[in-house]
């Protein structure tokens, strides 16, 4: 199947769109860009003259590492056109920074029955910057958690709401002569042999 051909009309309003867009075309088992808007090439802070073009349409600087992810959403909707179905990709920017984009894509079938796929992309790279430092943040207040529990003097103990132990520190091991926490993991006092009037000590923790 040869490439969709636009009118010169169709081609120049798609290209001169500000919004971030793209459409593709499956040619034999691959997928070609057709045209990349200027919005697209403003996103990335790069002229449409320095985006190469290769064999499969004009370069739109994705990750190889994340072109088979590109290619799996551009064959599912092309599967199912009512689907939504984002996905967020890596691509190199100006000066050769990577940014990370939501690229969905919305099938359409020109009047000569090819189908395209149109897709949108928008610039998530300050949701990924913000996600990577919640999970920075989360790993040192682990770590400090973690520290505190290992070296506080204190037998400190958590259950889940089973009164299942899911935690203990070092002290609280120590104590009651543990090797480690893998022995009282999901287990209950009275697994442990603990607690005769069973009713009584559960009723007080549940409180």
């Amino acid at each position: 199947m040869k490439s969709y051909e636009f009118s010169e009309t169709e081609r120049k309003l798609l290209e001169e769109l500000p919004v971030a867009m793209c459409v593709f075309q499956r040619v034999g088992w691959k997928y070609h860009v057709l045209l990349v808007s200027d919005g697209y090439c403003q996103l990335l802070k790069l002229p449409r003259k320095s985006m190469r073009v290769t064999e499969s349409g004009m370069d739109l600087m994705v990750y190889e590492e994340d072109m088979a992810t590109l290619e799996n959403m551009l064959s599912y909707v092309e599967l199912h056109p009512d689907a939504v179905y984002p996905v967020r990709l890596r691509v190199r920017g100006a000066d050769n920074r990577c940014m990370h984009l939501r690229f969905t894509g919305k099938p359409r079938e020109p009047q000569n029955g090819v189908r395209l796929v149109y897709v949108s992309c928008v610039d998530v790279s300050a949701e990924e910057d913000m996600h990577r430092a919640q999970s920075r943040a989360r790993e040192r207040s682990d770590l400090l958690l973690e520290k505190v529990l290992s070296t506080t003097e204190a037998a400190i103990f958590w259950k889940d709401a089973d009164r299942r132990f899911i935690g203990a520190n070092r002290a609280f091991l120590d104590y009651y002569g543990f090797p480690s926490v893998q022995s009282i993991l999901g287990k209950t006092d009275e697994d442990l042999g603990w607690n005769i009037e069973v009713d009584k000590f559960r009723d007080d923790e549940k409180k």
